[in-house]
């Protein structure tokens, strides 16, 4: 509880300080090991809190926190295919979060891989996409292999969706 206290208030060393005690009082508390890692990363101090993720993912290998931590630092460090297969891991503990297929499609994205990054947009605007990012990144991507028809029905969908989300907004 404090070190989440500390991480709200931005203080990264201390919530590590206070993490690494409760670990001290329970080397398998997962939650610590993985809001430890996010600290490391705040702080970039990346080997730290690649070691933190890894300790949580071998405490328990459905975490998809710590799955998406470990992917978040091999993308920092743009070794995308790394990021990828961690990112995989944690879609495969939580396969209806969009956020999981997001970074996968945007890892792709980095290795011009596009035809794979399509895929994993379209699997997160299925999982409802509420950030909206999978169906502008589908677009653009469609414009780029001169699919100009499902470039078009992507930015028509996504244009609708934006404008029901600020019809809903307005009645609230």
């Amino acid at each position: 509880v404090i070190g989440n206290y500390y991480a709200l208030k931005g203080d990264h060393p201390k919530a590590v300080a206070y993490f690494k005690r409760a670990v001290k009082l329970d080397y398998t508390f997962l939650p610590a090991w993985t809001l430890m890692g996010h600290e490391y990363l705040e702080m970039k101090i990346i080997p730290a809190a690649i070691e933190s993720y890894r300790t949580a993912v071998d405490i328990d290998s459905n975490d998809y926190r710590a799955w998406y931590g470990l992917g978040q630092t091999y993308e920092i460090l743009q070794i995308y295919n790394f990021a990828i297969y961690y990112f995989i891991n944690a879609a495969k503990a939580k396969p209806n979060d969009s956020r999981m297929w997001t970074a996968i499609g945007l890892c792709y994205e980095k290795l011009d891989k596009k035809m794979e990054a399509i895929q994993c947009y379209e699997k997160a605007n299925s999982c409802n996409d509420r950030e909206g990012i999978a169906l502008y990144k589908m677009a653009k991507l469609y414009m780029e292999i001169d699919d100009y028809d499902k470039a078009a029905i992507c930015f028509k969908e996504n244009l609708n969706r934006n404008l029901n989300e600020d019809i809903d907004t307005d009645e609230m």
